[in-house]
């Protein structure tokens, strides 16, 4: 159920981030305020799946972290998946591990594929959105 919980945050936090880019001032604001807003949004909501939206199978720990950098990095432009893949990335390498104990062996993999994440969302982003 945890990983079905954080996916439901993720969602909201997409179907937020949309209506209110669309009605409210928001959506008039430069570019780049937009997707450094997002990208700390979206970084929240993959903190939030890493602490408290993980399931133990058979010793490790499965969540859905890298899903919502991924979407709103799609979704929301270049930037925002790079702030929030570096975002969720530090706070991997730097706070679950020391505050919560989650993953010490696997802490520099999951920082990397983190960042990685928002990297390649934002690369997919300028592939598949470019205009000709």
């Amino acid at each position: 159920m945890p990983l079905v919980y954080s996916g439901i945050v993720t969602i909201a936090i997409t179907v937020l981030v949309y209506y209110f880019n669309k009605r409210t001032v928001i959506g008039k604001w430069k570019p780049l305020y937009k997707q450094t807003l997002y990208g700390v949004l979206f970084a929240c909501a993959a903190i939030f799946a890493t602490e408290f939206g993980g399931y133990n199978y058979s010793g490790a720990i499965i969540n859905s972290r890298d899903a919502a950098i991924i979407l709103g990095g799609l979704l929301f432009g270049p930037w925002t998946g790079i702030l929030g893949g570096l975002l969720a990335g530090a706070e991997r390498f730097f706070i679950s591990t020391g505050i919560f104990g989650v993953g010490a062996y696997t802490q520099i993999a999951c920082t990397i594929a983190t960042v990685f994440a928002g990297c390649f969302s934002a690369l997919f982003y300028a592939l598949i959105f470019r205009k000709h």
